[in-house]
């Protein structure tokens, strides 16, 4: 299934990523390591290029992700999230923290390197829950982020110490995507229609031992400040349409092609023949059911695009100020 999200943005969409590092080195560490990716939440397809650039590492099985609990009954995406091992959480830290650690040690049991996806945002970026992050940022003397929303620091923290504690090397992957300008809007829908886009993406890899864990203070001063960066590297590619540092560029692999191929050219052979058989020697009710579970499919894959759109996604930014008005 992921494979084939992967074929459709490069073989189908003609998606042309480019991946940007501060410098040659790091191009040497995407590393036998488990990796932490923090990567801003701005775009509608931003998990499709975080996949794109796993598969370009040969990795995509194991990349997992922090996922909101109500997507897992999103039906064929969000059941292979469920069977992919991701962690599915309900945005409450009080009732999400077991969950979180569990995960956390789970993935670090992983035999091969994972990439564990998180979105300190805890959700898309819109206009009006920037403005209300704006606003919860200038009553508490907090950094006040231009094409971010504020990070929530809980469940970072919590992470980075459960991984200290765990004392296994995992590094920290910081990621910012970005679409230049003059191109379609980058969303699922424009994939499907097979619209060419092009994508930015800067990679800065650390070690996790970098981040303090002295205090729930130094840790969450240090997420900050990796989020006032990705500021500057937002502005920096609104101004020029591009990344510092050095690039590559991603190249599609045949493999997730030949998936395609491969069960494009089973189903399209073997439904017609099984609907035709059902339709010419079965009963009306045996018809009926077979057209409910189309309808039933065609309803899920609306489901799974709708559920990309960034109108369709909730915050819980600005709910303190409405609570206090009330």
């Amino acid at each position: 299934m992921w494979s084939q999200v992967v074929a459709l943005g490069h073989w189908w969409a003609d998606t042309e990523l480019t991946i940007y590092y501060p410098d040659e080195n790091s191009l040497k560490l995407s590393a036998p390591n488990h990796m932490l990716c923090l990567m801003n939440h701005t775009f509608e397809i931003d998990w499709v290029m975080s996949w794109l650039a796993v598969d370009h590492y040969q990795k995509l099985g194991n990349a997992k992700s922090f996922v909101k609990r109500s997507l897992r009954f999103i039906p064929i995406i969000g059941w292979s999230w469920i069977f992919g091992e991701f962690a599915f959480l309900e945005r409450n830290l009080e009732k999400d923290s077991a969950n979180i650690v569990k995960a956390l040690k789970n993935f670090l049991q992983f035999e091969h390197p994972t990439s564990l996806l998180f979105f300190a945002e805890g959700t898309r970026f819109t206009e009006q829950k920037h403005e209300n992050s704006i606003q919860f940022a200038k009553e508490r003397g907090l950094p006040e982020l231009k094409y971010h929303l504020l990070p929530r620091p809980r469940g970072f923290n919590l992470a980075v110490r459960t991984f200290k504690e765990e004392k296994k090397d995992v590094l920290v992957a910081q990621i910012q995507l970005r679409f230049p300008k003059n191109q379609p809007e980058p969303s699922f829908t424009t994939l499907l229609r097979g619209d060419k886009l092009k994508a930015d993406m800067y990679v800065r890899i650390f070690p996790l031992s970098d981040i303090p864990t002295d205090s729930e203070k130094e840790t969450t001063d240090c997420l900050y400040k990796i989020y006032q960066n990705q500021d500057e590297l937002a502005d920096y590619h609104e101004k020029n349409d591009c990344f510092p540092g050095v690039k590559t560029v991603v190249h599609r692999r045949k493999a997730s092609l030949l998936n395609l191929m491969a069960w494009t050219g089973v189903t399209s052979i073997l439904l017609p023949y099984l609907l035709a058989k059902i339709v010419i020697n079965s009963s009306w009710l045996v018809i009926s059911i077979i057209a409910a579970i189309i309808v039933f499919g065609l309803f899920s894959f609306k489901m799974m695009i709708d559920s990309t759109k960034v109108n369709k996604s909730s915050s819980s930014y600005g709910m303190e100020n409405k609570k206090k008005q009330q």
